[in-house]
């Protein structure tokens, strides 16, 4: 095929619909056995994934591709699509799916096409002919790492629980005992009192039950992967510990019990992605706004949940984790900008001309903060934490339990 002749491809559903692409557009089916620029073939797939813009270069197929790629389908990237009027934001990665499922089409009925043809000797000529559908897409790549940390934590926490249960003298699966917790490191405010200033950041890795360590799994999972590649490594971990720590800093001086739990680092990511959508609201456009007010439910709901009579909860670990979380990512929040095609920075950006510039080829770059700063602040808090449980005196002890 030229790729200079106008190519249009047809899905059969019913009626039949149609969009058209042009020079340099490559075409990609998810799910197919080929995506190659020349040759096409009637396939049966659960979504069409298209590029239509040159600049991308060339389009890659793969089992994992649930977002347009240009470079490549490896790694992770945050996906930053607008389909007609609806934006979305999705991250990709090896190891898990994309937030949002992305369609080649905003039109609500062309999302259920589950088959797509790609033969024109079968559509219907003259006046039958459908007519092509334009296309109103477009994907920027935002660089990012690979979330290698939150895979370690999650592993370190299922296997300081499965040794709680080895040492635990009774030997329940539903968790460990007070003993064997206060063995690993829980938080009890006359150990810390006395010196063991390390009791502040052992918790967030030890946890009370099985239904504890599972809703913090699934908490883990579903904030830090995004937090992490939005951050980088070393940004991520200072505020996982530093919110932990000052977690744990609060839950020391209004909190009577042993506790333990990932929570208040959780928290802390949870403020500190907050930070990050509000700090790149021109870039990520409105749907970062939507992000940051479920984001915001969700913590009011957690504190609310805590907050009831009866639950073995420690808000105020919660709400020391969100607070330092905060603090500290705002000191070491990456910055998205974006450059036209020479690489030069496009200066005074306002939200409504992004899509626009995007089209034209502008590249969404990340400038992350130098990893000197984002160390020193992550210690200076979590040295702060420790000073600060040296200064002032804790609540009275009780040995009865408390999850974070």
């Amino acid at each position: 095929m030229n790729m200079n002749e106008e190519k249009t491809v047809y899905w059969n559903h019913g009626g039949v619909r149609s969009f058209r692409f042009g020079d340099g557009m490559r075409c990609c089916l998810a799910g197919s056995d080929r995506c190659e620029r020349d040759s096409f073939r009637e396939t049966s797939v659960r979504t069409l994934v298209s590029a239509f813009i040159p600049s991308l270069g060339p389009c890659v197929r793969g089992k994992r591709t649930a977002c347009l790629l240009g470079e490549r389908c490896a790694g992770s990237r945050l996906c930053f699509v607008r389909f007609g009027g609806r934006v979305t934001i999705g991250w990709r990665s090896q190891r898990r799916r994309a937030l949002t499922r992305l369609y080649a089409s905003a039109d609500s009925d062309e999302r259920e096409k589950t088959r797509v043809s790609l033969h024109e000797d079968k559509l219907p000529t003259g006046d039958d002919a459908p007519k092509p559908v334009q296309s109103r897409s477009y994907v920027a790549l935002i660089p990012a790492p690979r979330p290698v940390l939150t895979t370690a934590i999650i592993g370190i926490n299922i296997l300081t629980y499965l040794a709680e249960l080895y040492f635990e003298v009774e030997g329940k699966l539903s968790g460990a005992n007070a003993n064997v917790l206060l063995a690993f490191g829980a938080k009890i405010n006359s150990a810390i009192a006395a010196g063991q200033l390390w009791r502040l950041f052992t918790p967030i890795f030890l946890h009370g039950g099985l239904l504890h360590l599972l809703s913090n799994t699934y908490a883990l999972y579903a904030i830090s992967y995004e937090c992490e590649m939005a951050y980088g490594p070393l940004a991520f971990a200072m505020i996982y510990l530093a919110s932990g720590a000052w977690g744990n800093l609060l839950s020391y001086w209004f909190t009577p019990y042993l506790s333990v739990g990932a929570s208040s680092s959780i928290f802390g990511l949870f403020s500190a992605y907050i930070v990050y959508l509000a700090n790149n609201y021109t870039i990520l456009g409105r749907q970062a706004r939507r992000q940051i007010t479920v984001l915001i439910a969700l913590v009011v709901f957690n504190f609310a949940f805590g907050s009831a009579p009866g639950d073995a909860i420690d808000n105020s670990a919660h709400l020391g984790g969100a607070i330092a979380g905060a603090l500290l990512s705002e000191i070491v929040v990456p910055e998205l900008t974006l450059r036209d095609t020479n690489g030069e920075l496009i200066e005074n950006l306002k939200a409504d001309e992004v899509e626009t510039l995007i089209r034209k080829g502008a590249k969404i770059d990340v400038r992350r903060k130098p990893a000197a700063t984002v160390v020193s602040a992550g210690l200076w808090f979590s040295l702060l934490a420790c000073g600060a449980a040296l200064l002032r005196a804790s609540p009275a002890e009780n040995f009865g339990g408390s999850m974070l």
